[in-house]
Formats: structure tokens, sequence, C-alpha cells
């Protein structure tokens, strides 16, 4: 009874194909996206986990200087400013 529960369960199920699940980047994914919602959607997920990195990095050393992040502020600022 309960081998033929677990063979009608899984009797369907077929092997993944390794190809069709490549891994892909965020970097890629704000470089390559096909539209312009997923580029945005990239772009904001990108600017929470710089900001969640920050926050990590002040919390564990104290220091208020992260270098990504602050080329990131840099580059804003510019462009803010029209300097670009």
């Amino acid at each position: 009874m309960i081998l033929s529960l677990l063979y009608n369960f899984f009797k369907d199920i077929k092997p993944m194909n390794v190809d069709s699940r490549l891994n892909k980047t965020l970097g890629w994914l704000r470089q390559n996206a096909e539209t312009k919602e997923d580029k945005l959607f990239a772009e904001e997920l990108h600017d929470k986990i710089l900001l969640e990195l920050y926050q990590s990095h002040v919390n564990h050393t104290g220091d208020t200087y992260y270098p990504p992040l602050q080329q990131e502020l840099i580059r804003q600022f510019e462009v803010a400013e029209g300097y670009e």
C-alpha cells in the first residue's frame, strides 16, 4: 500500500535538465534585463542589498566608511548635480 502510494506520487517526476537552470548574477540581470520593469527591480534589489551590507559592515566594525557604498553615493551625487 505505502509503496504504491510512493510510486504514484513520484512516477511523473522527471530528472532536472541541468542546462535549463543556469544561474545568473544580479549584475548580469542589471545589464541584460529584457524589460524596463525587470531592470528597475534589479536596480532596487541591488541598492537594498548594498545598504544591508553597509549596515552589517558598520555593526561589525564600527567603521562608517564602506567603499562600494561610498562609490555608489558619489556616482548618484554627481548625476543629481549634473557633473556627468
